[in-house]
């Protein structure tokens, strides 16, 4: 069976998918989007006003939060940032994702992360950074398999960790999975 994934932002319609989301996370002792889940209206807002600087405290970059659905399941969260500051330069990246608990390691992190570049390539970017925790194996997996090219690892100071940085050079030519022809798709 073919299943058909896609990007959505999300909305007031999905709510009760969304909750379920959540509670994917709670359940496996995650408190990822606790306070969302408490306080839907309100994430949904700041989603929206996440999307323009002028709504955005100075130390943040405006940005877009999309899921991934499987009809109106909801299986991930990725985040793409516009552009970086100083901190993200370091840790964060323009990129990052979570796939919900009970759907990890079944494929769905490349795809995830496959669909978003799509969508940065259509904002122009030409090259992002994507970070992970250095000891994180299957985000290096993901990330080298969407074709990022390790840079470095640096020590952060404030999580007292490791993190290594990634850059993907978005072109059809060098970014092996888009040359996929199903992006959008994922046989279960």
């Amino acid at each position: 069976m073919i299943k058909i994934m896609r990007l959505i932002e999300l909305k007031s319609d999905l709510k009760e998918a969304f909750l379920d989301f959540a509670n994917d996370y709670e359940n496996s002792g995650e408190n990822r989007y606790l306070t969302a889940k408490n306080h839907f209206d309100e994430f949904l807002e700041k989603l929206s006003t996440g999307k323009k600087k002028e709504n955005l405290p100075p130390e943040f970059v405006p940005g877009i939060q999309y899921f991934m659905v499987d009809g109106k399941r909801i299986l991930g969260s990725i985040r793409f940032r516009f552009y970086l500051n100083n901190n993200l330069e370091k840790e964060g990246g323009h990129i990052g994702y979570d796939i919900r608990p009970s759907e990890r390691r079944r494929g769905y992190g490349t795809l995830i992360l496959k669909l978003v570049l799509e969508k940065v390539i259509e904002k122009g970017l030409k090259e992002i950074l994507i970070t992970c925790d250095s000891d994180n194996i299957g985000s290096k997996r993901i990330i080298e398999k969407n074709g990022g090219i390790f840079i470095d690892e640096v020590f952060i100071d404030i999580s007292k960790k490791n993190v290594s940085r990634f850059k993907i050079i978005l072109t059809s030519n060098k970014n092996t999975a888009l040359n996929s022809d199903s992006a959008n798709a994922t046989s279960e």
